[in-house]
């Protein structure tokens, strides 16, 4: 498994990583053409400030050959969400996914590594001071809750009513200096 920066280019393959992770959500029900021009925007966007997507590959070996696949199974989002007046740069990953047939295989916990060390390098070159990073679950994403706090999150606050009537939205926090 190989977890690296997103090219423009690479996108695509996680539009079915995204899809059947995130069902109910409001992007990724939308047409196939839609979700890669939101993942397209975002990354332009969130380029710019250091962030961005990451994928996950997995290598298979193709029978019969000296030759490996390479499909993308999983992603995550870095995005800075603003300048605390606490001193911290405030960043959230989102859109963290993993192919259900690759699931717990440690994918996502590679993927939060990773985008863990891009903020951290940040950090050791002077780009930014701190970093508050969260991380966010609806009710429906709840069991998530218990792997987020394996990679070093805290539960920091519920909202309710965040995305939908009813259903509360976990927010988990870890910071780096």
């Amino acid at each position: 498994m190989e977890i690296t920066k997103a090219k423009k280019e690479e996108l695509s393959g996680l539009v079915r990583v995204y899809k059947e992770g995130f069902a109910e959500h409001n992007i990724f029900k939308q047409s196939y053409d839609k979700v890669v021009e939101y993942l397209e925007i975002t990354q332009e966007r969130d380029e710019e400030t250091g962030g961005g997507y990451l994928i996950a590959r997995a290598e298979e070996h193709l029978p019969g050959s000296t030759q490996f696949d390479s499909e993308i199974v999983g992603g995550l989002l870095i995005s800075k969400v603003g300048e605390g007046s606490d001193g911290h740069t405030r960043w959230r990953y989102k859109h963290i996914a993993v192919a259900k047939e690759q699931r717990g295989k440690g994918i996502g916990k590679a993927l939060i590594q990773k985008a863990d060390e891009m903020v951290q390098q940040m950090i050791k070159e002077g780009k930014i001071k701190t970093a508050r990073v969260e991380v966010r679950a609806a009710e429906g994403e709840k069991e998530s809750i218990p792997f987020y706090e394996k990679s070093g999150f805290k539960l920091e606050s519920t909202t309710e009513h965040y995305y939908r009537a009813n259903e509360p939205m976990y927010t988990l926090m870890k910071f780096f200096s």
